[in-house]
């Protein structure tokens, strides 16, 4: 059977699905090296018109590399076909985890990706993960760029909770780094991540700190 999904066309009046696709040909594209080619079709695969592709993981993986290869190198810098390349891929494990995607997920953490990448390997917890995931959150070169994603996305997720319609702040990053990593560092399970998330037991922001204890208490109970 032939694989298609429904986006939106450029065109189209918003979330009415349009142009029909291949979702072969939309993951092949993402191997093609044309810029404009690969954001537009990583773009497409992480549309919510698209759904989730547990049989296309490997490629999905495979595809991960190979542009994030191509990644600027500076935080700064967002380059998103890796960031929905990433969201594509978790979505997808998260309705049928596959080891296959491990290695491109932890090679991920080095990215602005990170964020959905922790989550990604929540679904495929394994200890292979832990040391990327702690260097991940204790990165000096990333430190400052990720406090603040941090701080922003707690701060405009508590305001959204109040009014689901903010006149001035929005929800700028969509995933928070530190929450991720802990929760996933806690369902792995591995003794040797309890120091890290001690560090974070105190944290200013209430939505760390609480993580972080329950991380805890979830690898003690784990290992009993």
């Amino acid at each position: 059977m032939v694989e298609r999904i429904y986006v939106s066309d450029r065109n189209a009046a918003e979330d009415e699905p349009s142009d029909e696709y291949l979702i072969l040909d939309l993951i092949n594209d993402l191997f093609s090296g044309e810029h404009d080619k690969v954001e537009w079709s990583a773009y497409l695969l992480a549309s919510h018109f698209t759904p989730p592709l547990p049989e296309r993981i490997p490629e999905l993986s495979e595809a991960l590399k190979f542009n994030l290869e191509r990644e600027p190198v500076l935080p700064s810098m967002s380059f998103p076909v890796v960031n929905n390349i990433t969201k594509c891929l978790v979505r997808s494990l998260e309705v049928s985890p596959n080891q296959d995607a491990l290695d491109a997920l932890i090679q991920a953490l080095g990215s602005d990706a990170a964020p959905l990448a922790a989550r990604g390997i929540s679904f495929i917890p394994n200890n292979s993960a832990v040391d990327p995931l702690i260097d991940t959150i204790e990165n000096q070169k990333w430190e400052e760029y990720w406090i603040e994603c941090d701080f922003k996305f707690h701060k405009n997720q508590r305001m959204l909770n109040e009014n689901p319609y903010p006149a001035t702040e929005i929800l700028v990053h969509l995933e928070p780094l530190t929450v991720n990593v802990i929760k996933t560092l806690g369902i792995i399970g591995e003794p040797k991540a309890i120091d890290i998330l001690t560090k974070f037991t105190n944290h200013e922001l209430d939505e760390i700190s609480e993580e972080a204890n329950k991380s805890i208490e979830r690898i003690i109970e784990s290992s009993k």
